[in-house]
């Protein structure tokens, strides 16, 4: 964060433990993945150096400094550390070229009684304002207009002392497509022993999305093709028979899946992320709770229908 905010321009290079997740602070590609080729790599545990994710990162189109809680293991450490945002404003950084394009952001307010106000700042300068009633907010802008330069504008977040807001969701892009967890998904949760993160869906939820076009004429756009790419556990680990998956866009159906295993799918989206887009709408015909199911100690009320590893959007020009 430094070196960039110093205006260094070089290539970064970020060498990372598969199990961390402090890479996904900083916009990044996809990275160079070593894996040992056995069937059993726990047998090299202790082994230096181990398996890495090698991320090349030439400029991000944004990165964000301590407070923020974009994965479980940075809110955790902004919470120990005292530097979460209901102790005081938090920072991120924005490329200049992103100017035009989308901006997204999300979050939950945490506290059950209260609303409680947000603000965002470019540059010190006004931006956005409102006040967040109890529960999870997504806000996609989908014009970020920010003073030309060769740097990076300076993106402030502040809410309330003592209000209980995480921000948990963040994208910038001109260039790439943007998707957030809207209404009917749970928060991200992670496994500390392997890595694995993943969300819920209930029994429905929304995803919403912008996709970058071009303007052909005054009534004319064209936006890139673009794939939603889910993956996800079998229902069978919580259902003793396929869950039903329906995919929506608007009242339009894009797809009806039984799933009864676990699955990979590629769903070719068209008419997406412009004004009028309604939003994804995943649906599943199977919920449970885990306090229903006499977990000891459980107090967990939430529904639980399919749990995601991976949704996102891929497009090709």
């Amino acid at each position: 964060m430094q070196y960039w905010n110093d205006g260094g321009r070089a290539p970064v290079w970020f060498v990372v433990d598969p199990m961390r997740a402090s890479i996904d602070l900083i916009q990044h590609g996809a990275p160079a993945r070593y894996r040992w080729p056995l069937p059993y790599p726990v047998l090299l545990n202790g082994t230096r150096p181990n398996e890495m994710d090698w991320y090349r990162v030439e400029r991000p189109e944004w990165y964000v400094g301590e407070g923020w809680a974009l994965t479980p293991e940075a809110a955790g450490v902004a919470a120990a550390d005292g530097r979460d945002l209901p102790r005081g404003p938090i920072d991120g950084w924005i490329d200049r070229r992103v100017s035009g394009g989308g901006l997204l952001i999300g979050g939950r307010n945490l506290d059950p009684n209260r609303s409680a106000r947000l603000s965002l700042l470019i540059d010190g300068q006004p931006f956005h304002d409102e006040t967040l009633p109890p529960g999870s907010f997504l806000r996609i802008f989908t014009q970020t207009d920010i003073a030309a330069g060769s740097g990076f504008a300076r993106l402030t977040m502040r809410t309330d002392p003592g209000a209980h807001v995480a921000i948990e969701q963040f994208d910038a892009s001109a260039t790439r497509a943007l998707l957030g967890f809207g209404d009917g998904w749970h928060e991200q949760e992670l496994n500390p022993r392997t890595g694995m993160r993943w969300r819920w869906l209930s029994e429905r939820g929304t995803l919403r999305v912008r996709v970058p076009f071009t303007r052909l004429s005054a009534d004319r756009l064209e936006a890139p093709s673009t794939m939603l790419h889910l993956e996800g556990e079998s229902p069978l680990a919580d259902f003793s028979h396929g869950s039903l998956l329906t995919i929506r866009s608007g009242a339009r159906v894009l797809l009806q899946r039984v799933l009864n295993a676990d699955f990979v799918i590629d769903l070719p989206l068209t008419n997406t992320g412009l004004y009028d887009d309604p939003g994804i709408t995943l649906e599943t015909d199977q919920v449970f709770s885990p306090a229903d199911r006499r977990w000891r100690g459980s107090a967990d009320r939430r529904h639980l229908g399919l749990r995601i590893f991976k949704a996102e959007l891929r497009t090709q020009n």
